[in-house]
């Protein structure tokens, strides 16, 4: 089974992809762009574009069970989704720890706060599982246990989305 491991930057996606055990293949969005030769040049924050339509086209190549580790996972059309949620306020600590501008820390917090990956699923409506989990104060292997018990059981629906920051 191919699942994304989404959310916004500072979730801990890519802490938590580090800790899967080592049977299970972990790609990041990133490096399967630059496989395909989908990455833009690089902008001005640093970061390159992907061409998400394109690297959507070529997921059948890829390896039928893959994790694919990044924010922008869930748009790939992959198996099933695991969202990554963190209170805002600690993302922002993550964030600014990272070096980012004020702004690039304020959209992704503001990202996190609306539930934008979930918005974006659920306009989506693709009919794909979905396991939403708060990192916030977990142990990065309790997640991991929740994630792959999840995946053992075949990925079932569990539910709509039910973290929400601004309630």
């Amino acid at each position: 089974m191919r699942i994304a491991l989404s959310g916004a930057p500072g979730t801990g996606k890519t802490h938590l992809a580090s800790h899967l055990p080592e049977h299970v293949e972990v790609r990041s969005v990133h490096d399967l762009a630059d496989l395909h030769g989908l990455l833009g040049a690089v902008e001005v924050d640093g970061a390159r574009p992907v061409d998400v339509a394109a690297l959507r086209a070529h997921r059948e190549a890829w390896p039928s069970d893959l994790v694919v580790d990044g924010h922008l996972s869930h748009l790939l059309g992959l198996d099933a989704v695991v969202v990554l949620r963190c209170h805002p306020n600690v993302v922002a600590d993550r964030l600014r720890h990272r070096g980012y501008a004020p702004e690039k820390v304020a959209a992704n917090v503001e990202w996190e706060r609306l539930g934008g990956v979930v918005a974006e699923l659920l306009d989506a409506d693709e009919g794909r599982p979905m396991l939403e989990l708060d990192t916030t104060a977990r142990s990065v292997e309790d997640l991991v246990n929740e994630v792959m018990a999840w995946r053992m059981d075949g990925c079932p629906e569990r539910g709509p989305a039910s973290i929400d920051w601004l309630g």
